[in-house]
């Protein structure tokens, strides 16, 4: 009989591959976190087991809730325990004559996505925690080699914030306090969002509730199609913080270059705002086929480009994180990697050069790459002055040297710092770049 408990995402991989039916035990949280990563990895359970069957909310997921004594089990069949603590050892115990593996502690922390948990935080509890833990042990050393009353801090400080908006100057200076309050802490819960900032989340936990799922492999919010359900609130919400950019008309009649595509989903977004091309660059070939997918539910007008983008031109390894989403040239100190490949590798200016092609606006999420992409689009920025749409929270170094970065290519665009509700401190911040009087 199989009887495990699993730390690792590969174990569970590895397990799920011998078993005919799974069974989710508990149709709580931790059960429905289950259910989206076993769909991710290609496997579909037949359904949840509770107490009582009476979790109409999961009829949603087109899954049957049965009670344990309802089903005939076999050899062949698996049930994973979707609980911790007590109630994972009790289910243990009626589950004892089966198959059935454990969950633990640390792949909860490792993979469970805690923008729900937050939320759920929000809705139903006074007490509010940064809960994701890659997100605490990021920002444990975000700052460490900082003196925060140096002069140097200050004066690199004075420069990210000259010539923004106060709005944007606030998210700046609140990102840098809480990263200092949560300096040293683990699991302790922490009062971090303001009201304002709870009836944000508040909002975008019942605007999550519009998302549908279509068939196995298609979900649905607000007219977009994706093959995974994974709308994220700073894109399909806020729009990657467009909202804050004056021209936008600009880039109509332009290409856009998304750098960090995932599977398509900002390209999507994106695609909205031209009536050309948007050329998406990622990495990973899990990636790209799911880059294609989005691009055929939406039969939306996006070229998928199979190569990482940087400062020079050649092939390079890439390492990959556990969860095979993510990769990058270099390795963030809070990130665990399992594998590497070697892929393309493509400055922009190249790219552009080579096609000859006009860009209105240039998506960067490359993974702490990000100043090594600008370096590469020099000529880019310098020519064509595209809206930019950075994310500057991967490491210390983008956070403060982004900006200046920009202004010594062209010192004509402006900035400003788009941070979503999203539950995080600091990540999902964007830097807004655009040059107002071009043209």
């Amino acid at each position: 009989m199989e009887k495990k408990l699993i730390t690792k995402k590969k174990e569970l991989m590895d397990i799920i591959k011998v078993y005919d039916r799974i069974y989710l035990y508990g149709a709580g949280k931790i059960g429905t976190f289950l259910y989206y990563m076993l769909q991710d990895l290609g496997c579909s359970i037949e359904g949840f087991i509770t107490s009582d069957c009476i979790r109409r909310e999961y009829y949603n997921l087109k899954k049957l809730v049965f009670n344990y004594e309802d089903i005939s089990f076999c050899d062949d069949d698996l049930i994973i325990i979707s609980a911790l603590g007590k109630n994972s050892e009790e289910i243990a115990e009626v589950c004892a004559s089966n198959n059935y593996i454990k969950i633990s502690n640390e792949f909860l922390e490792k993979y469970m996505p805690c923008y729900h948990m937050q939320i759920e935080n929000t809705l139903g509890c006074e007490k509010i925690i940064t809960c994701w833990m890659n997100e605490r042990k990021a920002y444990s050393v975000f700052f460490e080699n900082i003196n925060f009353e140096d002069k140097d801090f200050l004066n690199r400080l004075h420069v990210l914030l000259s010539g923004m908006d106060r709005e944007s100057k606030a998210a700046i200076i609140r990102c840098i306090n809480d990263t200092k309050k949560l300096n040293g802490l683990s699991n302790e819960y922490l009062s971090i969002f303001t009201e304002e900032e709870k009836r944000q989340l508040m909002q975008v936990a019942e605007i999550t509730k519009e998302i549908m799922q279509v068939s196995d492999n298609v979900w649905a919010f607000h007219g977009y199609l994706l093959p995974r359900n994974d709308f994220r609130v700073d894109i399909f919400v806020d729009k990657l913080g467009l909202a804050k950019v004056k021209n936008l008309d600009h880039v109509r009649d332009k290409n856009v270059i998304d750098v960090g595509g995932y599977i398509g989903d900002s390209a999507l977004v994106l695609s909205d705002y031209t009536d050309e091309t948007v050329y998406v660059f990622e990495p990973v070939e899990n990636n790209i086929r799911m880059i294609e997918q989005t691009k055929m539910l939406n039969n939306a007008k996006i070229s998928a480009v199979k190569a990482a983008v940087s400062d020079y031109n050649g092939k390079e390894s890439l390492s990959m994180t556990e969860n095979d989403y993510t990769g990058g040239l270099e390795k963030l100190g809070n990130r665990e990697y399992e594998e590497e490949f070697v892929t393309d590798v493509t400055t922009l200016d190249q790219f552009v050069g080579d096609r000859k092609i006009q860009v209105g606006l240039l998506k960067i999420h490359a993974e702490g790459l990000e100043q090594k992409v600008i370096k590469g689009a020099a000529k880019l920025l310098k020519e064509q002055s595209p809206v930019i749409v950075v994310e500057m929270y991967h490491t210390e170094s983008d956070f403060f040297n982004l900006k200046p970065l920009i202004e010594s290519i062209n010192d004509n665009y402006t900035f400003s710092v788009y941070k979503p509700a999203n539950g995080y401190i600091c990540m999902g911040m964007k830097l807004i770049c655009e040059v107002v009087n071009d043209g």
